[in-house]
């Protein structure tokens, strides 16, 4: 997996980026897809969500593979951390055909998002429940590892 991080002047937070979103790559994608998987991380002030992940290149194949993923500044680095756990499900989710671009098909299951309140959306439920586990993982990794 090829990870960048843009618009992120906190030297130690870009670093903490980069380990982490390695670290959600292996927890949620196979060995044999992680080597095709390209994600830019974008820092920001500006926007009005945490955070969000769009597909930005298919494959040959027409396979999403390259993904943007934009986090918006906290003050608190454990915040952005798992928002970027969050985001990174979604990559999953779109990575393997899970979700559509549209946000209207879930494994397969045509969704009304008109009908449903955001926070339940299929795809929303599962990042929520994954994230602050994926965080703790991650914690629990490199602390023992005397890392961040």
């Amino acid at each position: 997996m090829n990870v960048i991080v843009t618009g992120c002047r906190d030297l130690a937070l870009r670093d903490e980026l980069l380990v982490a979103s390695h670290f959600f790559g292996r927890l949620l994608l196979s060995h044999q897809m992680l080597p095709h998987i390209d994600i830019e991380i974008v820092m920001k002030t500006t926007t009005k969500d945490l955070g969000c992940c769009w597909v930005t290149h298919y494959n040959d194949w027409y396979k999403p593979r390259q993904f943007e993923i934009i986090l918006k500044r906290h003050k608190s680095h454990k915040n952005t951390i798992a928002t970027l756990a969050h985001e990174m499900v979604h990559m999953k989710q779109f990575a393997k055909g899970e979700l559509n671009l549209g946000l209207t098909k879930w494994k397969k299951t045509t969704i009304n998002t008109e009908q449903l309140p955001y926070k339940e959306w299929p795809w929303e439920i599962e990042a929520s429940s994954c994230e602050y586990i994926m965080y703790d993982l991650y914690k629990q990794k490199y602390k023992r590892m005397n890392q961040f």
